[in-house]
This record gives C-alpha cells, sequence and structure tokens, in this order.
C-alpha cells in the first residue's frame, strides 16, 4: 500500500449522543477531519454523495472550502450518481473546486444506486427518454459533462452580443481535470470506459464500481500502437473488436430497496426480471425512517406532578413543552422535539426544587414552633393587685 484517504458520507442526524445532529455539523466536521487528515499525512479525503438523505448532498462547495484549507492532500467524490446531474453546471463547479484546490480534485461519477427516492432524479427535472432508462440518462450526462470540462463548445455563441457565431466552451476551465475522472458502474456501463480507450484525446476514464466492480475484455484496449488496423478489427485471437462494448452479459441486480415493486417485469430504476425460472423476489417492505418516541420523552407525568405538588408557575411552563414533543416528533421536526423535551426536563426540574425548598421551609417553621411552644414570651414580671 502506498497511499490511503478516507472516505465520508456524513451521516447526520439528531439523536441523543451525536456528535453530528445537523447537516452543519456534519460539514465543518467533514472539514476539520480533511485537514487534521493532511497534518497527519494521509493521502486523500473523500465523500460520498447521497440525495433525499441525511447525508452529503452538494460536494463541490464542501470540498472547494476543504481546498482553501488544505494545501497537499488529495481531495474527491466517491461517487457522484449522474442521474440527478445537470451536466454544464457541474462542470463549471467542478472547474471552480480543482482551480481552488490547485489541481488536486480527484472525481468518481456513477450511473446510480438504489436510494430512498422513488425515480428522486425525476424531482430534480431529470427525467429518461421514451423507451431509455435511468443509466442510459446517466451515460448522456456523463458524456455531455466529460465534453464540457474537457473544454468543447457546448453553446452557440450570439453574434449580436460577440460579433461572432462560434461554439462557447463552460469557463472557468481547470487544465488536467478531465484525466483525473473516473467512472464506475456494471458490465453495460462499460460505453464510458470503451469510449474513452477509442477516444483521440487519450481520455483515461476506467470503469469499476465502488460496490460492484466488474471487467471485460479488451474494454479498455485501443488498437496496439503503429497497427495497421482499423477500429474494429478483432484483436490477435479473436474476441471483441478494440474500441467496441461486447454484447453484455444478463445482469440481475439486488431486489428492489425502499418501498420499490416486488419483480414481475421491467423496473423503473432498471431492474431487470430474475432469471427463467427463479422463483420471484419477495416484495420488500415500504421504506420507513427511523421515528422512535422512547429517545425522546416527552416528560408530562413529570410536568404535572410539579405543577399540583410543587410550583404552579414552573409546572405550567413545563406542561406546554411537554405536549409539544409528541407533535414535533410527527412532524419529523427531531431537533424542535429534543428542544422541547429538554425544555420541559428543566422546568420540571425547577418546580420540583421550587417545591422542595418550601416543604423544608415550612418544615423549619414548624419545628421551631414546636420547641418554642410553652416558654414565656416576655421578661416581664407579673403585676401585683392590693387588696
Amino acid at each position: 500500500m502506498k497511499r490511503i484517504g478516507f472516505l465520508s458520507f456524513g451521516h447526520w442526524g439528531p439523536v441523543r449522543g451525536s456528535q453530528t445532529p445537523t447537516g452543519r455539523d456534519a460539514l465543518l466536521q467533514t472539514i476539520d477531519l480533511a485537514v487534521a487528515a493532511e497534518e497527519l499525512g494521509i493521502d486523500g479525503a473523500f465523500v460520498r454523495v447521497h440525495h433525499f438523505a441525511r447525508q452529503l448532498a452538494s460536494p463541490f462547495p464542501l470540498l472547494a472550502a476543504i481546498a482553501a484549507r488544505t494545501r497537499r492532500i488529495e481531495i474527491g467524490t466517491a461517487v457522484i450518481d449522474m442521474r440527478y446531474e445537470n451536466p454544464l453546471h457541474m462542470a463549471e463547479e467542478a472547474a471552480a473546486a480543482d482551480l481552488i484546490s490547485g489541481g488536486r480534485l480527484q472525481l468518481g461519477i456513477s450511473r446510480g444506486s438504489p436510494e430512498p427516492a422513488l425515480r428522486g432524479a425525476e424531482s430534480f427535472g431529470h427525467i429518461p427518454a421514451e423507451g431509455s432508462t435511468d443509466a442510459d440518462l446517466a451515460r448522456e450526462h456523463t458524456k455531455a459533462f466529460r465534453a464540457a470540462i474537457s473544454g468543447a463548445g457546448v453553446a452557440q455563441s450570439d453574434p449580436q452580443v460577440t460579433g461572432v457565431s462560434q461554439p462557447l466552451p463552460i469557463q472557468p476551465q481547470s487544465a488536467g481535470l478531465a484525466d483525473r475522472q473516473q467512472a464506475s458502474g456494471r458490465r453495460a456501463d462499460a460505453d464510458l470506459r470503451a469510449t474513452a480507450a477509442a477516444a483521440p484525446d487519450g481520455d483515461s476514464t476506467h470503469s469499476g464500481e465502488d460496490h460492484r466492480t466488474m471487467t471485460s475484455p479488451n474494454f479498455d484496449k485501443a488498437a496496439p500502437q503503429g497497427s495497421a488496423q482499423p477500429a474494429g478489427t478483432p484483436p490477435p485471437g479473436g474476441g471483441t473488436p478494440y474500441g467496441e462494448m461486447p454484447a453484455p452479459a444478463p445482469s440481475y441486480g439486488p431486489a428492489p430497496q425502499f418501498g420499490a415493486l416486488p419483480y414481475d417485469g421491467p423496473q423503473s430504476g432498471g431492474y431487470p426480471p430474475p432469471p427463467a425460472g427463479h422463483a420471484p423476489y419477495p416484495a420488500p417492505a415500504p421504506y420507513q425512517p427511523a421515528r422512535s418516541t422512547a429517545e425522546v420523552p416527552n416528560h408530562l407525568a413529570w410536568a404535572i406532578l410539579a405543577t399540583l405538588l410543587c410550583c404552579m408557575p414552573f409546572g405550567i411552563v413545563a406542561i406546554v413543552n411537554a405536549a409539544q414533543v409528541s407533535g414535533r416528533l410527527a412532524a419529523g421536526d427531531y431537533a424542535g422535539a429534543h428542544l422541547a423535551s429538554e425544555t420541559a426536563r428543566k422546568w420540571a426540574l425547577a418546580a420540583t426544587i421550587c417545591g422542595a425548598v418550601a416543604v423544608i421551609i415550612y418544615l423549619g417553621i414548624v419545628l421551631v414552633s414546636m420547641l418554642t411552644a410553652g416558654t414565656p414570651t416576655s421578661t416581664w414580671p407579673a403585676p401585683r393587685y392590693n387588696g
């Protein structure tokens, strides 16, 4: 092993004991982690990108912030789901982050994996064309992104503004960024690698999914240098022609997750049916986020007792906050539920302490009264009467 880095998913959530209860905490601590990793000699700081989850979702502002705080460590993504991305906007943000870092950005991209949202990319405005799949959409975005970061013209200039009609590249451009981008996917996604191998600009894209690595013969091979064989000629010994993708083998992905339909035909997310003779996959239980009220006590009983037996003003405040806990949990406001719970606990405790102090004072008064009972309260002599 020559180099070592870390990968952060940036999990956060308002649960008891969490050091990252908010998204802000996760982002700032990821920056601090990268700074500390560089000081320790770690070589890379990478972030995972997940949408519709309490994890890191927008990598480039975070990577730019890390770049501004560090000088040596490589930064990057592993991986970005290209179904969700506007490829030209992503190219601008990636170039900016790479320039800030001084050329340390390493981009990992993917055609996507199971996620909490059903057809989540469509909510971002990215809908596959008729007859195509989510994976096809991701490949189209990838090709447009690669062209943009390579400096290709992606829009036509307006002659009334520029005086000429010519293709315009996105700006800024960062030299070498296209050579530091890596694509991942299954066997069916290897066309990205084959295209790169045959491309004249020496593109260095390679394939290998983060959890589903597969390779195919001749994907990463161009015709031998000096060879007179035209593109499409099979290599010596037969096999797939150079620069072409072989017919993909049948691929039966994992069972649908997060409430997707069971296998009974092609799925919207690209899931194929099971092999012939294979029993249908059982329908998974619908995805439900964890919402445990046991972790957020409302202290309502304590607040009521404190109101009746101790200090009514403080107890009423405790009851009001305790009554808000369940409602905020039902609305998904976990941070608000924890705040209401803690406030109710503090006011109930204050009412209890006030009540205890009042009882102690009362018992003290009674005890003093009992000790002084029957003792003359005056030293003046009794009056005398002359008869």
